[in-house]
C-alpha cells in the first residue's frame, strides 16, 4: 500500500509480477517433485544412510525462513490490529486506484474490431467477443509474455536429463507445459464469466441458449489446448526427446489439459448471473488486470479444480496412463452442472 500510494502506476504491474512469481514457484515444484530431487540423489558424491532425512543447514534455514514468512502474513491477516490499520488505509488505496484507472484511460486507444469466430452462430459470436476483448486488455500482454518465456526456458537453461529418470523426466516436461497453461491462461478462461459483470444478462436478450453459450466460451479458452502442448513439445525438445517422442508427450499434456479447460468452463459457469459484487470491491474488478482473474466462487473453484485435474494428470502418467481418460469424468460433470444451472437461470427469465 505503501508502494501504491508513492507510485500509483506500480499497480499495474504488481499482478504481472506476482503471476511470473507463481509461476516460478509451481515449476520449481514440478521439478522437485518429478525429477529435481532423484537427480540430486544421483549427483551426490556420498550416498545418504536410509532413514537419515534430516534436512541439511541451508535447507533449514530456507524452510524456517518461508514459515516464518507464512505466519506473519498469517497474523497480519488475522489480527484486529491489521484489520484495523486495512480500515485506515483503504482510503488512500481507493485514491492510488483512481489515479491508475484514470492513466489507463488517458492511454487507453482505439482498435479497428475484427471478428475472429471459429464458427458460425451464437456459439463462434460468444467466443470471438471474448477473444477481441481479451485483445484490448493490456494484460494479455503479459500472459503472451509469459507463454514466450515458458517456450524459450528450456533452451536457455541446461535440464542435463541424462542424469535423470526418463519417465520421471517426461513428467517433468508435461508437468511444465501444463504449469504455464493452466496457471497463465486458466485465470482467463476462469473469468469468462465473472468478468462480464452486468454484461452477463446480453446473451439472454440475445436469445442465445445455454448450449451455446457454453460452447462459446469453451472454444474462447482453446488457447489452453494449444499453449499446454505446445510448451509440452519445447520442454521434450530441449531435453534430448526425439520429435515422435515429444510429440506423444504432447498428446498427453493436450488431453490432461483438454479435461482442466471443460472443468473450467462448466465450474465458471456458475458465475453466469449479472453481479457487480464478488470477492474484491466493485471498483477494482473493472480493472484490465482484474477482467482475466475470477473474482467469484465459481471461476476460482474452477481454476482450482484446473489445477487438480493437471496435477492428477501428471501423476496418472507416472503410475498408469491408461486412466488419464478417467479425468473426463469430472470434466463431464462439471460441465452438465454448469450447463444445468445456466439453463436453470435462463428459465427463471432473471440473471439475477
Amino acid at each position: 500500500l505503501g508502494m501504491v500510494r508513492r507510485w500509483p502506476s506500480a499497480l499495474v504491474v504488481l499482478p504481472a509480477i506476482a503471476m511470473l512469481l507463481l509461476l516460478g514457484l509451481i515449476g520449481f515444484a514440478f521439478f522437485l517433485f518429478t525429477a529435481g530431487l532423484w537427480q540430486m540423489g544421483a549427483t551426490a558424491e556420498v550416498e545418504t544412510p536410509p532413514g537419515s532425512g534430516a534436512l541439511g543447514t541451508g535447507e533449514a534455514v530456507l524452510a524456517a525462513l518461508l514459515a516464518l514468512m507464512g505466519l506473519l502474513a498469517l497474523v497480519a491477516v488475522l489480527s484486529p490490529g491489521g484489520q484495523r490499520h486495512r480500515r485506515g488505509e483503504r482510503h488512500a488505496y481507493r485514491e492510488s486506484w483512481l489515479a491508475v484507472r484514470e492513466a489507463l484511460f488517458r492511454r487507453s486507444r482505439s482498435l479497428r474490431s475484427r471478428w475472429p469466430a471459429l464458427v458460425g452462430g451464437p456459439s463462434g459470436a460468444v467466443q470471438a467477443l471474448a477473444w477481441l476483448n481479451a485483445s484490448r486488455n493490456w494484460f494479455s500482454l503479459f500472459r503472451l509474455g509469459f507463454l514466450a518465456a515458458g517456450l524459450a526456458m528450456p533452451f536457455l537453461m541446461p535440464l542435463n536429463s541424462a542424469r535423470m529418470d526418463p519417465a520421471r523426466a517426461d513428467a517433468f516436461y508435461i508437468g511444465m507445459g501444463l504449469a504455464f497453461t493452466v496457471f497463465n491462461y486458466g485465470e482467463q478462461a476462469a473469468a469468462l464469466f465473472s468478468a462480464e459483470g452486468e454484461r452477463a444478462v446480453l446473451p439472454l436478450l440475445a436469445g442465445i441458449s445455454p448450449g451455446h453459450l457454453l460452447a462459446g466460451k469453451w472454444l474462447a479458452a482453446l488457447p489452453l489446448l494449444l499453449a499446454a502442448p505446445l510448451t509440452t513439445f519445447a520442454w521434450a525438445a530441449a531435453g534430448g526427446r526425439g520429435v515422435s517422442e515429444a510429440a506423444a508427450l504432447a498428446g498427453f499434456s493436450g488431453a490432461i489439459v483438454l479435461a482442466a479447460v471443460t472443468w473450467l468452463v462448466g465450474a465458471a459457469a456458475f458465475d453466469a448471473a449479472p453481479r457487480t459484487g464478488g470477492l474484491f470491491a466493485p471498483g477494482e474488478t473493472m480493472a484490465a488486470a482484474f477482467e482475466q482473474v475470477p473474482t467469484r466462487l465459481g471461476g476460482i473453484v474452477g481454476l482450482a479444480g484446473g489445477a487438480l485435474i493437471a496435477g492428477a494428470g501428471t501423476w496418472l502418467y507416472l503410475t498408469d496412463p491408461r486412466w488419464i481418460a478417467a479425468l473426463a469424468l469430472p470434466a463431464g460433470a462439471a460441465a452438465v452442472a454448469g450447463w444445468r444451472w445456466v439453463d436453470r437461470l435462463w428459465r427463471r427469465g432473471a440473471m439475477g
